[in-house]
């Protein structure tokens, strides 16, 4: 008797958590930034965020998100400071609002017209 409920535990559990892992957001890994003086996202991290939507984000260095800051040295740099709807961890990088003002800008690293 204890056998089988033993056996019907350990199946229950191992069905919860192999059917329950693509619902759970992935864990965010966080580092010390010595340039900024705070423990932020770790940098190249990437963070699966499925509460709200199937969203991941990806970490750059200072715990930014978006292209890399390499790809972007040629443009202007613009802050966009929000709450959690321009977080928009629910989202993936190309739908959050930074990237659609990014996406949609005109300016294409030379002069304006």
């Amino acid at each position: 008797m204890l056998l089988r409920w033993t056996f019907g535990f350990a199946a229950a559990t191992t069905l919860m958590w192999a059917g329950s892992w693509p619902f759970l957001d992935s864990i965010m890994e966080y580092a010390h930034d010595p340039v900024v003086g705070r423990t932020l996202p770790a940098a190249g991290h990437v963070h699966r965020h499925l509460r709200e939507g199937f969203g991941e984000t990806h970490y750059q260095a200072h715990g930014l998100t978006g292209p890399p800051l390499e790809e972007s040295a040629q443009r202007p740099r613009v802050l966009l400071w929000g709450d959690s709807h321009v977080e928009g961890l629910q989202l993936d990088d190309d739908e959050k609002v930074a990237q659609q003002i990014t996406s949609r800008s005109a300016y294409t690293g030379s002069a304006p017209p």
